[in-house]
C-alpha cells in the first residue's frame, strides 16, 4: 500500500496596503492598521503613483493575499479594479474592518491563511 506525506503550513494573511506615494497621512494610517494584524511586520505598504507599475511589482514580490486601499484616488481604484481577486473575499465591507451586528464595534476581518 502506497503512503504519502502531507504538510500543511499556516501563515498570516499578507495584506498589501495601497497608499498614495509621498503621503505621510496614508503611511501613518496604514501603520496603525498594520499593528492590529498578526504578522503585521510582513505586510507591505505599496506606494501608488502614475500607472502603478511599481506597486504591481511589489505585489508580486511580496505575494500579497489581500489588497486594502488606505485612501481612494483614481490610481488606487484602478489597481483595485485590475485585481478583483485580491479584494476582501467575505464581502463584509470594502476595508479591513467590518461592524459587528451586536456590539456595533469595528471588528478586524483577517486572521490567517492556509498555505498548501
Amino acid at each position: 500500500m502506497a503512503t504519502f506525506n502531507l504538510e500543511v503550513r499556516y501563515r498570516p494573511v499578507r495584506v498589501g496596503f495601497l497608499v498614495q506615494q509621498g503621503s505621510i497621512q496614508d503611511l501613518v494610517k496604514a501603520a496603525g492598521m498594520n499593528t492590529l494584524l498578526w504578522g503585521g511586520v510582513y505586510n507591505p505598504v505599496l506606494p501608488v503613483s502614475g500607472d502603478g507599475t511599481y506597486a504591481k511589482q511589489l505585489m508580486h514580490l511580496f505575494s500579497v493575499d489581500v489588497l486594502v486601499a488606505v485612501t481612494h484616488c483614481p490610481e488606487i481604484d484602478k489597481i483595485m479594479s485590475d485585481f478583483p481577486f485580491l479584494q476582501e473575499p467575505h464581502h463584509y465591507t470594502n476595508g479591513l474592518f467590518y461592524e459587528n451586528w451586536h456590539t456595533k464595534k469595528n471588528v478586524i476581518a483577517y486572521l490567517d491563511a492556509l498555505i498548501l
